[in-house]
């Protein structure tokens, strides 16, 4: 049995070696931040942010008046969700309002007056949900 001394192991290629295995981390890592940048430029820049006004309780209705403006750079469309809640901090009643096309720095009011579930005299309003729609 003779051994053939004369052959080398061969060398590693680039990529086999600890600068070729940070030349990929590195490029996968660029590619991940040039993803994440174009998904957050692609977002709606419009920001509608609601508050109520007041909120007002009749026995077996509430009126509520909410004040919703764009914060954003451009008009942009919102759904507004909030509860009624009776004094004891129960739910008494849900409603909701879609604000279209605000422009930027627009501030829209809205007034709705509504049937509760269940009557009282005091209680609160609280927003639920604001989603805004580009």
């Amino acid at each position: 049995m003779t051994h053939d001394m004369s052959r080398r192991p061969a060398k590693p290629g680039f990529w086999d070696t600890l600068p070729g295995v940070f030349t990929v981390l590195g490029l996968l890592a660029l590619v991940t931040l040039v993803v994440l940048l174009r998904v957050g430029n692609g977002r709606s820049q419009s920001d509608l942010v609601a508050d109520i006004a007041s909120c007002e309780f009749h026995g077996s209705s509430v009126a509520v008046s909410l004040t919703i403006r764009n914060d954003g750079e451009e008009a942009g469309s919102a759904r507004i969700e909030w509860e009624y809640r009776d004094a004891k901090g129960g739910v008494v009643g849900k409603d909701s309002v879609v604000v279209s096309d605000a422009a930027p720095g627009q501030t829209v009011r809205r007034e709705v007056t509504t049937s509760l579930d269940a009557p009282t005299s005091k209680g609160t309003c609280e927003i639920t949900v604001v989603l805004n729609r580009s």
